[in-house]
C-alpha cells in the first residue's frame, strides 16, 4: 500500500477522523509517522479537516526535541490530506502509567521536560490546550515528545473551531476556564493546569479528577480540589507536591505565568532545592469554587449536549491584572522566602483594593509568620461573616492564640472561643479544631485521630504538636512534622523555633542552631530564639557567642530573667564570677522565685569565698523549691568549709532523698562523716557513690583515693586499739 510518495509498512493507531501508520518514504531509508485523514463514509468534517491544518501549522512553527517534528506535508493545496512526522519508537505515558507506578524521581524528569517543550511552545505564542498523558510519547530512553497540537490555538489567528461556551479538550485535563467554554481567552495558564494534572496522574497513579461521566468530571474541574499526592503516595517530596498545587490554582492568576516556571522549580527539586511555587491555598479553592458555583450547572451541560454550532463571536482580550494584583502576586511568589517583604506587598495592595479578604487572610499569615500574632488577629476579624475566608480566618485567630509562644503553647485560653465555634463545623476547619482543642485538654489520642488523613501546613503543625508534648511522642516525627509545614506553608518563625528546641533536646545542638537561625531570619525578635541559640552555643563550648546571643535576648527584651541567668551561667563557665553574679542578681529582681538564678548565685558566691552569702542564696532556692536537690548539696558543702559538718550531712542527706543516684551528694556525705569521726559510715557512702557513678565520672579517680586514706585510717585506729 502507497500513499503519495510513502509506503506504508503497518498501521500505528487510529484516531477519531486520522490513521496513523509506520512509514518509508521512495529513496529513503528513515522510517516515518504518517498521518493520514480518513476519507469516504465517516470520514473528517470541515471542522476536523480545519483542526488537522491547524496542528500541522503549529507544529511546523516550533523546532523543540521534545515537540514531533513535521517533516513533510501533502501538497494538495489548501487542505493537506497527510503529513509525514518524525516517528517516535516507544510508547505514549499513558501507557507507561497503565502499566506500573513511575518513581518520582523519573516522573519529575519527564515533567520537566515537556514544561521545557510546552515553555519553547509558549514563547512562539503557540497553546497546546489538550495536554495529556495520550498526547506525550516516550522514546526508547525514556524521553518525552509533545504531540497532537490539533486543538492548539496560535497567537496570529483566532480558531474557528470552537466558540465560546463549548468546552475544548479532554475533560480530566481541562483547566476551569476550558470547562466552561471561555476559549478565545485561554493562556498559557491553561496548559499549566493540564501539565500539572499530568504530573499528578504520573506521581498519584491517578488522575486528580475522576468521575463515571464526562459531566461529572467536569463538576469536578471546577469546584473541586484533588486528593492530596502524598496520601496517595508518601515518598513523593513536599516540594513536587507543592508544585503541583500550583499548577492547579482555580483561577489562572493563581497558577504558574507559563510552562517556563514549572520547569524551572522542576529543576530545583531534582537538584535537592525547595520550589520557589506560591500555593493558591485552601481558602483560594474556596473563593473559586464559590465563584463557580453557578457556571459549572451549564457547563457540565455544554459538555453532555454541545450547542448547534453558531459564528464564533470574539470574546474582548482579558484585562491586565491591575496594580495590586501584581503586588499581590509578588507577595506570594515571596512568602516563603521573606514573609516580611511579602507582607508589605501585600499590605500595600490591600490599601488599593481593601475588599479584597482572600488577601485579608493571606496578610494575615504573614504577619503570623513575623511574630505579628495580635496584627493577624485583627485582620482576620475584619473578614466579612459568611464570606469564603470567613471559616478560615476564624480558624486561623484560633490557631494564632494556640501556638503562641508567649502564653505558653497549647494551653491559651484565648484560642478556646473561636475553636468551638467550629467544633461542630463539617469538613477539614471542624476537624482541625476539634484536633486543637483534644490537643489543649492533652488527649493525644483523640487528637491523633481527628489528624488521621488530614493534608495541609496547619495539619502538620498539629501533628508536630502532638509528637512534641505527648510524653509517650515520637520527638523525631514532631521535627519532620514541623518540617513538613514549613515546606509546605509559610514560613513561621516558631516553628523552625519549636524544631530547634527538640534537636537541642535529641543532643543535635548544631541542627538547632541552625533552626535558630532561621527563625530570627524571619522574626529577628523572637528574643526566646537568641536565649535558647545561647545554651546551644554553650552546651557546643562556644561561650563567647553565647554570651552575645543571651545579650540579644535582653536588648529584645530586658525583662527575660532567664536570659540573665543564663548569661550568668557562660560568664561563670568563662570565669568572670562577678559578672555572673550580677547576672543572676538580675534576674532575681526580675523573678524572685526563679530558684535556678538563687543556686547559681550561690555557687558563685562559694567560689567567691563568700560562704554565709552562699548559704543564704541556697536557703533562698529551697524555699521556691523544696526538692531542689543541687541547693541542698551547694549549701552542705558550703556547710562543711564552714565547719558545720552535722548542717554538711543533713544538707547532703536531703540532696539524696531528692536524687537517689546523686554520685557527688555520696562523695561530700562521705567525706564530711570522715571527717567528723565516723570513718565506717563515710566508707559505705564513698563506696555507694562509686557503684551509682556514671561511666567515664569525671571525679572517680578523687573518690577511690578518698575511700584508699579513710580505709587505711580505719585499720589503722583498730590497730591502735
Amino acid at each position: 500500500m502507497r500513499i503519495g510518495p510513502y509506503e506504508i509498512l503497518g498501521e500505528l493507531g487510529r484516531g477519531g477522523f486520522a490513521t496513523v501508520y509506520r512509514a518509508r518514504r521512495d529513496g529513503d531509508a528513515r522510517e516515518v509517522a504518517l498521518k493520514v485523514l480518513r476519507t469516504g463514509e465517516g470520514g473528517p468534517g470541515p471542522d476536523e479537516v480545519r483542526r488537522f491544518r491547524r496542528e500541522i501549522e503549529a507544529t511546523r512553527a516550533l523546532d523543540h526535541p521534545g515537540i514531533v517534528m513535521v517533516l513533510e506535508v501533502s501538497p494538495e493545496g489548501e487542505h493537506p490530506s497527510w503529513v509525514a512526522l518524525e516517528l517516535i519508537e516507544g510508547e505514549s505515558l499513558a501507557a507507561r502509567i497503565a502499566r506500573e507506578p513511575l518513581p518520582w524521581r523519573g516522573a519529575v524528569g519527564i515533567a520537566r521536560d515537556v514544561a521545557d517543550a510546552v515553555a519553547h511552545a509558549h514563547a512562539r505564542g503557540v497553546l497546546h490546550r489538550d495536554l495529556k498523558p495520550g498526547n506525550i510519547l516516550l522514546d526508547r530512553e525514556g524521553g518525552p515528545h509533545v504531540v497532537d497540537f490539533g486543538l492548539a490555538k496560535l497567537s496570529a489567528h483566532g480558531s474557528k473551531l470552537t466558540k465560546t461556551g463549548q468546552a475544548l479538550g479532554t475533560p480530566a485535563y481541562m483547566s476551569p476556564e476550558q470547562a466552561r467554554g471561555e476559549i478565545s481567552s485561554l493562556t498559557p495558564a491553561t496548559d499549566v493546569w493540564s501539565l500539572g494534572c499530568v504530573l499528578y496522574e504520573m506521581l498519584g497513579g491517578r488522575r486528580a479528577f475522576e468521575g463515571e461521566t464526562d459531566a461529572a468530571v467536569v463538576g469536578k474541574v471546577l469546584l473541586a480540589e484533588p486528593p492530596r499526592l502524598r496520601a496517595l503516595r508518601p515518598d513523593v517530596p513536599p516540594g513536587a507536591e507543592r508544585i503541583v498545587r500550583a499548577t492547579m490554582g482555580k483561577r489562572p492568576s493563581d497558577r504558574y505565568g507559563d510552562a517556563s516556571a514549572i520547569r524551572e522549580d522542576l529543576d530545583r527539586i531534582l537538584r535537592g532545592e525547595r520550589p520557589r511555587a506560591r500555593l493558591p491555598g485552601a481558602w483560594r479553592w474556596r473563593a473559586a469554587a464559590a465563584g463557580l458555583a453557578v457556571a459549572a450547572a451549564a457547563t457540565v451541560a455544554a459538555v453532555a449536549r454541545p450547542e448547534p454550532e453558531t459564528p464564533a463571536v470574539p470574546a474582548p482580550a482579558p484585562a491586565a491584572p491591575s496594580e495590586a494584583e501584581a503586588l499581590a502576586v509578588q507577595a506570594r511568589a515571596l512568602r516563603g522566602v521573606d514573609p516580611r517583604r511579602a507582607e508589605a506587598l501585600l499590605r500595600r495592595a490591600l490599601d488599593m483594593e481593601p475588599a479584597r479578604d482572600d488577601w485579608r487572610l493571606e496578610r494575615g499569615l504573614m504577619l503570623w509568620a513575623i511574630g505579628e500574632g495580635a496584627e493577624a488577629r485583627r485582620l482576620w476579624s475584619e473578614i466579612r461573616p459568611g464570606g469564603p475566608e470567613a471559616t478560615a480566618g476564624q480558624l486561623y485567630r484560633g490557631l494564632e492564640a494556640f501556638f503562641r509562644l508567649e502564653e505558653g503553647r497549647f494551653r491559651c485560653d484565648e484560642a478556646e472561643p473561636d475553636l468551638r465555634v467550629l467544633e461542630a463545623v463539617p469538613g477539614r476547619e471542624g476537624r482541625l479544631a476539634r484536633a486543637a482543642l483534644a490537643l489543649m485538654g492533652e488527649r493525644w489520642a483523640e487528637a491523633r485521630e481527628a489528624l488521621a488523613g488530614q493534608a495541609g501546613w496547619e495539619a502538620a503543625l498539629l501533628r508536630g504538636g502532638v509528637e512534641d508534648t505527648d510524653p509517650a511522642g515520637d520527638r523525631g516525627a514532631a521535627v519532620r512534622e514541623y518540617g513538613g509545614a514549613l515546606r509546605e506553608g509559610i514560613v513561621f518563625a516558631w516553628a523552625h523555633y519549636n524544631r530547634g528546641i527538640l534537636k537541642a533536646a535529641q543532643g543535635d545542638f548544631a541542627g538547632a542552631i541552625e533552626e535558630f537561625d532561621r527563625a530570627l531570619e524571619v522574626d529577628p525578635r523572637l528574643a526566646r530564639a537568641y536565649s535558647d541559640r545561647g545554651l546551644a552555643r554553650a552546651a557546643r563550648g562556644d561561650l563567647v557567642e553565647a554570651i552575645e546571643d543571651f545579650a540579644r535576648a535582653l536588648d529584645v527584651n530586658p525583662r527575660d530573667a532567664g536570659a540573665y541567668s543564663n548569661r550568668g551561667l557562660a560568664r561563670k563557665a568563662q570565669g568572670d564570677v562577678a559578672g555572673a553574679i550580677e547576672d543572676y542578681s538580675s534576674a532575681l529582681k526580675l523573678n524572685p522565685r526563679l530558684a535556678e538564678a538563687y543556686s547559681n548565685r550561690g555557687l558563685a558566691r562559694a567560689a567567691q569565698g563568700d560562704l554565709a552569702g552562699a548559704i543564704e542564696d541556697y536557703g533562698r532556692a529551697l524555699e521556691v523549691n523544696p526538692r531542689d536537690a543541687k541547693a541542698y548539696s551547694g549549701r552542705g558543702i558550703a556547710r562543711g568549709l564552714q565547719g558545720d559538718l552535722a548542717g554538711a550531712i543533713e544538707d547532703h542527706g536531703r540532696a539524696l532523698a531528692a536524687n537517689p543516684l546523686d554520685a557527688a551528694a555520696y562523695y561530700n556525705r562521705g567525706c564530711a562523716r570522715v571527717a567528723q569521726g565516723d570513718g565506717a559510715e563515710g566508707i559505705e557512702d564513698l563506696a555507694k557513690a562509686l557503684e551509682v557513678a556514671p561511666p567515664g565520672w569525671a571525679h572517680r579517680k578523687r573518690v577511690e583515693e578518698s575511700l584508699a586514706r579513710a580505709r587505711a585510717a580505719l585499720a589503722g585506729q583498730g590497730t591502735d586499739r
